[in-house]
C-alpha cells in the first residue's frame, strides 16, 4: 500500500498511498478526503490515548514534569504510526465495503 522505507526520499511521500495495488491492481484512492478519518480519528485518537497512558504513568512527578516527559514523543508517534492507520482503515472499509466489479456497458451488453 506504501512505498518499502528505502525508497521513500522524501517525508511528503512517506504517508502518500501508491495509486493501487501492485498484485491486484485495485485502487488505494477511492475519493478525495478518503483517509481523513484514518488520519483525525484513528491516529490522533490511539495518540492521545498513549499521551494519557504515558501522563497516568508519571502521574507522582509535577505536573510540569510530566508534561515535558510525555509530550515532545507524541507528535513523533503520530507520524510514525499514520502509514498503519491508513493501512487499517483501508482494510476495515474493504472489507465492510468490498469494491464491486464494473457491471455490463449498456442495454444489450453480454
Amino acid at each position: 500500500m506504501f512505498r518499502s522505507w528505502r525508497d521513500v526520499r522524501s517525508f511528503p511521500t512517506w504517508g502518500v498511498p501508491l495509486a493501487e495495488c501492485a498484485v491486484c491492481g485495485q485502487a488505494f484512492h477511492r475519493e478525495p478526503g478518503y483517509y481523513l478519518l484514518a488520519v483525525w480519528g484513528l491516529d490522533y485518537g490511539i495518540t492521545a490515548v498513549v499521551g494519557l497512558a504515558l501522563y497516568a504513568a508519571c502521574w507522582s512527578l509535577p505536573t510540569a514534569t510530566a508534561m515535558w516527559i510525555v509530550l515532545p514523543p507524541l507528535p513523533v508517534f503520530a507520524i510514525a504510526i499514520a502509514r498503519h492507520t491508513k493501512a487499517l482503515y483501508f482494510a476495515v472499509d474493504t472489507w465492510l465495503d468490498p469494491p464491486r466489479a464494473p457491471g455490463p456497458a449498456g442495454p444489450g451488453a453480454p
